[in-house]
């Protein structure tokens, strides 16, 4: 069968010959109107999406950077670290951002520190991260540095 009743009377007459012109025509105008709902739904969903992908793209640029927020509270924990001994690495930890630094920070406040420690260590995650994973070191390493200097 095909997608309209007339082409069918043609196609198929000795099956459907009984069936009345103005029914099939009427049958015709009916999947006519469905379908065109169907395309008119669709249009809409798609528009919908649409707004919804830019609503997201709108609330990442809107978003902190993870890593400059991680970096920033590990520079407020600078004081701390040079009363605790390990100043000189972290500070060059803050300057340099990048992994090799940070082991050089971890392995230096491991002594004087867990929670720096730890927040050195999610430094390092956060240095040589995917991009997609970034966020999560950064976050980890806030939250260990903040309790530091809780502690402190």
């Amino acid at each position: 069968m095909s997608d309209t009743p007339r082409t069918d009377a043609v196609q198929f007459h000795h099956l459907i010959a009984h069936v009345p012109v103005h029914f099939a025509r009427e049958l015709e105008r009916e999947l006519n109107a469905a379908n065109a709902e169907v395309a008119a739904l669709k249009a809409q969903r798609d528009e919908a999406f649409k707004r919804a992908i830019n609503a997201v793209l709108r609330a990442d640029d809107n978003k902190s950077d993870p890593l400059a927020e991680m970096w920033a509270a590990l520079a407020e924990y600078q004081p701390m670290a040079d009363r605790d001994g390990h100043g000189e690495s972290w500070r060059k930890m803050c300057k340099e951002r990048n992994p090799k630094a940070s082991f050089e920070a971890l392995a230096a406040a491991e002594s004087a520190s867990a929670l720096a420690a730890s927040a050195a260590l999610s430094a390092v995650g956060a240095a040589a991260a995917w991009p997609q994973t970034r966020a999560v070191w950064a976050s980890d390493s806030i939250a260990a540095i903040r309790r530091a200097k809780e502690g402190a």
